[in-house]
């Protein structure tokens, strides 16, 4: 069953974008988000199944939330 979202649903703002690496002086590497490709959008919050949950479990996306936005022709499938 597809969950749908009214209007109102969308009541929060972030910025995503694609991430590339970057030196910093001292020689380490992070990730940041490239400012080229930032795009500011409202998002409401997703509620993740019990089962989904318990299969994250002790995973790197277990600290994560998801989100839903709205169609957008910018967003792409690497943001």
């Amino acid at each position: 069953m597809v969950k749908t979202y009214k209007p109102n649903d969308f009541n929060r703002k972030c910025k995503i974008g694609v991430t590339k690496t970057v030196t910093t002086p001292t020689g380490g590497k992070i990730e940041k988000i490239d400012q080229a490709t930032v795009l500011n959008v409202r998002f409401a919050a997703k509620m993740r199944s019990l089962a989904l949950q318990f299969q994250i479990i002790g995973t790197t996306t277990a600290d994560t939330f998801d989100i839903a936005i709205r169609h957008n022709k910018l967003v792409t499938k690497k943001m």
